[in-house]
């Protein structure tokens, strides 16, 4: 379809080809300043507008055909069973705490506690467990009276150094009930820290007075107890290691003996991720950290040990929060590949290049709002047994054409210039524009006879004080949207806006121009017309100013448009 330029009206009537083209030169600027169709794509995850309002331009049509839906990696996704389970193993000694020491924000801590959040809310069933040392397990089952989620510490299964009592946390399953209370709570409580700026403690503090030296061994063997409850397969049983120092006390095993015992026997050790915290900003790990790391690759526990790590940090909460998430948690989730999106009942199964196809432009409604839902569903695989399942997320977010809107960031607007312009208004002498009761155009002028139906059912048996709409189908008739008489059968509908965006005017419909429309002109263009009184809703004559109408029509090749116009009103 195209607009009939005023010089195109202007020889189908000969009597107004005058002021027809004198018009066509005033009026190019107001009713073609943009003469352009948009579609609004995502360039970032649609998530992020979850139950936001995007405002676009005017001339958005729809959300392109090629919808962006991200592979995010890191998804852990729940199974039937838990499909990981952590152990964090903290470094408590002096050396780490207090305002020299080398993390006196209490990151260890507090990062750990948003991690094990992160672990919950993507896989709730993961088991999580928690060691914390000193030269003992800093844990003491004889502190029952002052914390109350000591209930849940474990004693170690046999006494070291001579101090009965030291405990650990045990695999807890986040999302179950332990007494009442869910295990993610309990893990949080015992996180839980006290002091401000750079001298924040752990809150917890055990009966026994100690000397505050690093007694690795002690806390690999906590782990390595707790993890002869796992649930998760040896693939996906993980430690998480944070700590600053060398071994200067070590507790032994049974026949073993010797400070350095978790460097060199990691039997039953699973994969282990560690951060050494260095406050001098170097970025040495001790070589009996990098000497445990490569014996605990090999040592033949699971399929995933040899992607244990160390890695070394100046400490801070952005810092270690960084190492954890893109060197650990990326390394050990379930990857997500999304297979299914429909938006607003609309499928696609058509997943390439990071985005999902449609057939077609998905079309914004007739009102200034449209509201959208997003399901994209996601397969997860466990790599341990391979075995997949599918996750839904649920989008809502609405899409409102605005006057006075710039393109959102995360939007991009792909546009299509029509040349030539597709409608026009068809009073169309400069003393009838704007269109109002002032200046009306005659029932007995060429214009009047050649739109007679249209304005004929639109009620107008005299003076046109309204808008009519020339609209001109070259190549292939409208299709019909209504049944009836030939006369009575609309091709197509239009709504009109303010200025701001409101509704003025709903349900308007084109109809044939005249009753020997269905015979083509010799250059096969078909005529139709619409007309709006220029009352609103309320059946008001509407003020002084610009409205934009917008004309909705299918060809008989079903080549769909959505087509807006400027029309100037004055009283």
């Amino acid at each position: 379809m195209y607009l009939k330029s005023s010089k195109e009206s202007c020889v189908m009537n000969k009597s107004i080809i005058y002021r027809c083209l004198c018009f066509a030169a005033i009026m190019a600027n107001l009713i073609f300043a943009d003469n352009r169709h948009c579609v609004m794509k995502f360039t970032v995850c649609p998530e992020n507008f979850n139950n936001q309002t995007i405002s676009v331009p005017y001339n958005v049509v729809g959300i392109a055909p090629s919808v962006l839906a991200c592979q995010d990696t890191a998804y852990i996704e729940s199974t039937s069973t838990a499909s990981t389970s952590f152990f964090f193993i903290i470094d408590n000694s002096s050396s780490m705490t207090g305002t020299s020491g080398s993390d006196p924000t209490g990151a260890r801590f507090n990062v750990t506690q948003a991690l094990i959040d992160t672990i919950y809310k993507k896989q709730p069933n993961a088991q999580v467990g928690l060691a914390v040392f000193q030269e003992y397990l800093y844990f003491d089952t004889s502190t029952s009276s002052k914390f109350w989620y000591t209930q849940y510490f474990k004693t170690m299964s046999q006494v070291y150094d001579t101090l009965p009592g030291q405990a650990y946390m045990p695999l807890l399953t986040l999302n179950q009930s332990y007494n009442g209370i869910l295990g993610i709570n309990i893990l949080d409580s015992a996180l839980a820290t006290t002091g401000s700026g750079s001298n924040i403690a752990l809150k917890y503090a055990p009966n026994f007075s100690t000397e505050r030296r690093t007694n690795i061994n002690i806390a690999f063997l906590a782990a390595r107890e707790a993890f002869a409850n796992a649930t998760a397969g040896k693939n996906n049983q993980y430690i998480v290691f944070l700590s600053d120092g060398d071994a200067n006390r070590g507790a032994s095993d049974p026949g073993q003996d010797g400070i350095y015992y978790f460097r060199d026997s990691t039997r039953n050790v699973p994969t282990t991720f560690t951060v050494f915290f260095n406050s001098g900003g170097s970025t040495a790990v001790p070589a009996s950290i990098q000497t445990m790391t490569r014996n605990i690759q090999n040592n033949g526990y699971s399929a995933s040990n040899p992607s244990s790590a160390d890695f070394a940090i100046t400490a801070s909460y952005s810092s270690l929060s960084n190492v954890l998430l893109n060197n650990v948690i990326n390394r050990i989730n379930v990857p997500a590949v999304p297979i299914r999106m429909v938006l607003n009942n609309v499928t696609s199964t058509t997943y390439r290049d990071g985005q999902f196809v449609y057939q077609d432009t998905i079309k914004l409604g007739s009102t200034t709002t449209t509201q959208y839902t997003m399901l994209i569903t996601y397969q997860y695989t466990n790599p341990s047994t391979g075995q997949t399942h599918d996750s839904t997320q649920t989008i809502i977010f609405s899409v409102r054409r605005d006057s006075t809107a710039a393109t959102p960031a995360g939007i991009a607007l792909a546009c299509t210039t029509l040349v030539p312009p597709i409608f026009q208004t068809l009073n169309a002498a400069p003393a009838h524009n704007p269109v109002g009761p002032k200046n009306p155009i005659p029932s007995n002028s060429s214009i009047s006879s050649f739109y007679h139906n249209v304005l004929q059912i639109a009620g107008v048996t005299g003076a046109i004080n309204g808008a009519l709409i020339g609209i001109r189908s070259k190549g292939a008739p409208l299709a019909p949207i209504t049944n009836g008489l030939s006369a009575n059968i609309s091709y197509g509908d239009a709504v009109v806006y303010d200025a701001v965006g409101n509704l003025v005017a709903k349900g308007l419909h084109v109809y044939q121009a005249n009753t020997t429309m269905n015979t083509a002109t010799a250059d096969s263009t078909y005529s139709y017309g619409l007309y709006w009184d220029c009352h609103n809703l309320h059946g008001r004559w509407v003020g002084n100013g610009t409205y934009l109408l917008e004309i909705s029509t299918t060809d008989a090749n079903n080549a769909k448009k959505t087509t807006p116009i400027k029309i100037g009103v004055s009283r």
